[in-house]
């Protein structure tokens, strides 16, 4: 794994670190990137892994973290690559080494968010470590389904986290990083 590390220093706490796994994302990661600089909360990290792609996905997150460096004051970005695909597990698991907030945001490289996400999901009263905070796409509001789970912090057991992780793709997990954990 390589990391490709900006020079100037990270901001000292940051409230986040939104971590992108991707390969062959390059259509969609200005639209990505562009939404985590829209957040309404700061200071921010974004930990992107680039997971052997072949087209540009590496060089644009390399300008992206240059124009953040530059332009971004209260936003770092860390940029690591693998010249294998590892699948998105093994991506997303090398984004997390790298980062250094207390709380982990997942974005997938080809998602956006709402300007608002981090700054609702980092006031939420969480209780211990094993505390959840789930949300779903906008999709099913629109199509008037309920998620299968609370819209509030709860305590799962393995049964009920499981239940609605297999039933759709669109769970989003604010949990605390494992530097927070140690």
């Amino acid at each position: 794994m390589l990391a490709h590390k900006a020079s100037s220093s990270l901001p000292a706490s940051a409230v986040s670190s939104i971590i992108i796994p991707g390969r062959n994302a390059e259509p969609y990661l200005n639209d990505c990137i562009q939404s985590i600089l829209d957040q309404t909360i700061r200071p921010l990290q974004i930990c992107a892994h680039d997971d052997g792609s072949s087209d540009g996905s590496l060089p644009l997150l390399l300008r992206w973290q240059r124009r953040i460096l530059e332009e971004q004051a209260e936003v770092s970005m860390i940029v690591t690559s693998g010249s294998t695909c590892r699948g998105v597990g093994g991506a997303r698991n090398a984004a997390i080494a790298s980062s250094t907030a207390e709380w982990l945001c997942f974005l997938d490289a080809d998602d956006i968010m709402r300007p608002n996400r981090i700054a609702l999901q980092v006031r939420l009263p969480f209780g211990p470590v094993a505390s959840l905070f789930l949300t779903s796409h906008d999709a099913d509001a629109a199509a008037g389904a309920a998620p299968p789970w609370p819209s509030s912090p709860h305590h799962y057991n393995g049964r009920e986290f499981l239940a609605p992780s297999r039933r759709r793709h669109a769970a989003i997990f604010v949990l605390p990083s494992i530097s927070s954990i140690r």
